[in-house]
């Protein structure tokens, strides 16, 4: 880059004017740091996001139990506090027209809480995953509440789907209670309550009932084919 004196009668700075520094930036930038890639707007972000929200809502209760993940998702009471809260989440997103995108189970998002209803025979021969999942492992929520760190991320998971809820006149009893539960735990700052699936269950309002398989899989095959499922009563599109 050759830059010319300019004549000794000529004040500097009124000569290398803004235009001269911004051609003299592009210029360096240009001969010296390689090109930026262009950045786009994915508009389906919104949709991965709420689809892992929709798993991560059985964080919170993990931590009421005070479980490692395993031992609370192969409990099939634990599991039906996990499909309510997923329910509630679905006919919120339904009401405010969020479609969110499939997550780690690559099932139709609206297919997931039948999938947590179902046996532990059938829920582990379709989830298989869940076995090599290490038995001391606990979501980050649980770790914090055990590490006396009590500013979790309730409020953006539960808390997310009762706000939404109430937006659109959606009502969502088992995620405000989780999200009470948790807010509670987090003000008294004496780690998890160690809730036993019945306890939670009874907090819930959630009848303890697992759906036999031949109940719940024909309508996740049909449901997943004809691209439709039935959530609370609602029948919603699973595409």
């Amino acid at each position: 880059l050759h830059i010319e004196k300019s004549p000794p009668s000529v004040n500097h700075g009124a000569a290398f004017t803004r235009t001269h520094l911004e051609n003299l930036f592009v210029s360096i930038l240009s001969s010296t740091v390689p090109a930026i890639p262009k950045i786009h707007h994915d508009p389906s972000i919104k949709q991965t996001q709420y689809g892992k929200l929709l798993l991560n809502l059985v964080n919170a209760p993990i931590a009421l139990s005070g479980k490692p993940t395993k031992e609370f998702i192969l409990n099939p009471y634990y599991r039906l506090v996990s499909a309510e809260c997923i329910s509630e989440a679905l006919l919120v997103f339904h009401a405010a027209g969020i479609k969110p995108s499939r997550n780690a189970t690559r099932l139709p998002p609206l297919l997931l809480p039948h999938l947590f209803r179902l046996p532990n025979r059938w829920y582990t021969l379709l989830v298989r995953g869940i076995m090599k999942i290490d038995p001391k492992s606990k979501p980050s929520m649980l770790q914090d509440l055990e590490s006396d760190q009590y500013q979790t991320e309730i409020d953006f998971l539960q808390g997310e789907i009762v706000a939404i809820g109430k937006k659109y006149k959606v009502s969502t009893p088992v995620n405000e209670m989780i999200h009470k539960e948790m807010s509670k735990v987090c003000k008294r700052r004496n780690g998890s309550p160690n809730l036993d699936a019945n306890e939670l269950l009874l907090r819930a309002g959630v009848t303890k009932t697992i759906s036999m398989w031949y109940e719940i899989l024909p309508l996740m095959v049909v449901g997943s084919l004809l691209g439709i499922a039935t959530v609370g009563g609602v029948k919603l599109a699973t595409m």
